[in-house]
């Protein structure tokens, strides 16, 4: 960590991975979704868990996309 005021070397921040080409559906689950949808963290539907989901389902395809 840095201080504002203080000597914090030339440490390079770390590079962002950006992806070369298109990724696999596993892939952005893994990058955006498992860390709530793996975990139910904030009351996120677990996969797997049709009860969780249905609530959200019976909504429309076009709400769960928004």
């Amino acid at each position: 960590m840095c201080v504002e005021g203080d000597e914090c070397g030339s440490a390079a921040a770390p590079a962002e991975e950006v992806a070369s080409g298109p990724r696999s559906g596993e892939q952005v689950y893994n990058a955006s979704c498992a860390a709530c949808h793996g975990t139910g963290a904030a009351g996120a539907p677990k996969v797997g868990d049709a009860a969780s989901w249905a609530p959200h389902i019976a909504k429309g395809e076009a709400t769960m996309l928004k």
